[in-house]
This record gives C-alpha cells, structure tokens and sequence, in this order.
C-alpha cells in the first residue's frame, strides 16, 4: 500500500485582504505543496504573489494587518492564527538568501 504524504502548505478556499483595501487581494486559493515540490508562483505586478508569500511565511496578517478567510495550514500549524513560523530545519535549502555576490 502507498504511502499517503501530506501536503506541506495547503490553501483551502483561502483569501486575504490587508485592512488598508477595499477588496481583498487574494481571493479562493485553492493550492497544495507537497514536501520536496518546487512551486513557481508567477503573474504580473499586483497580482499578489508578495501576498501569498507573506501568509505563507507569517507576515500576514501580523506584520501587515489584513483579514484571512478560508484556511491556509504550514506544516500543520493553522498560518493566520501562528503567533509566528520559524525556519525549521527541513526548510532550510529555500530559506537560505542569496546575494549578488554568493556564488550559484
């Protein structure tokens, strides 16, 4: 029998919408990201992909105030009501941060 995995991040119905704004800029994800997939997340200035990156890694909607609605789960910790996310050792290759100067 398989082996059944988990999803990583999964968005569930999920929309965002910083308290500034009059609509909300992320509205009905619906994402799942496996361990050891590599997503792209790509589309035009505006289109939220900042946004989706910072509910994700815990920055919405604490560092910047917002509404969440939906559900939006990191590792089994429910996101939008995190006190904060940590870099956990299994994150670690894609938390590291490159400069112009780092070699590739």
């Amino acid at each position: 029998m398989a082996e059944r995995r988990e999803p990583i991040i999964s968005f569930q119905n999920f929309s965002f919408q910083y308290r500034a704004q009059k609509r909300p800029t992320l509205t009905g994800i619906d994402l799942e990201i496996y361990p050891g997939e590599r997503v792209l997340i790509a589309g035009p200035s505006g289109s939220g992909k900042s946004t989706l990156a910072g509910c994700i890694n815990g920055l919405n909607p604490f560092s910047n105030p917002g509404e969440c609605t939906g559900t939006l789960t990191v590792d089994g910790v429910d996101a939008p009501t995190a006190a904060s996310l940590s870099c956990r050792p299994m994150w670690a290759p894609s938390c590291r941060t490159r400069t112009a100067s780092s070699s590739a």
